[in-house]
């Protein structure tokens, strides 16, 4: 089973053990990479080119369903999650544990020596949707 068929698989799975009526909240990172930010300026992005090559395996299923008259939409609001780190060395180690998440070379760099507190923005979209049928 190649991935798109296992991402609606799962899905279908979760479907059938709601009931009609109920809300589902979905939470889901937009396809940009994370800006990481110090005193409000951007320093760089990250490369996460290999995480967001997924995001539409995901996306597609959740957008079938809704095709299929399974799900509907209800609401949907695009806003940013703030990860905070108290300097650039700790932003680093962390990123070094985060799967399909590369530093640059320029911005490892600058995050290297930074002692202040760090920012990581990431784009995410959350969606409201409901259970239109069993």
């Amino acid at each position: 089973m190649d991935p798109p068929e296992a991402a609606v698989g799962v899905l279908r799975h979760v479907h059938s053990l709601l009931a009609p009526g109920a809300t589902v909240l979905h939470l889901t990172c937009l396809p940009v990479s994370d800006r990481i930010e110090a005193d409000g300026h951007v320093l760089g992005e990250l490369d996460q080119a290999a995480f967001i090559a997924s995001l539409p395996v995901v996306e597609g299923a959740v957008d079938l369903l809704i095709a299929e008259g399974f799900l509907v939409e209800e609401t949907r609001l695009e806003h940013d999650v703030l990860v905070h780190f108290s300097s650039g060395p700790e932003a680093l180690a962390h990123f070094e544990t985060t799967p399909h998440t590369r530093v640059p070379p320029e911005l490892r760099v600058v995050l290297r020596d930074l002692d202040r507190p760090v920012v990581q923005r990431a784009g995410c979209l959350w969606r409201r949707l409901r259970v239109a049928r069993g």
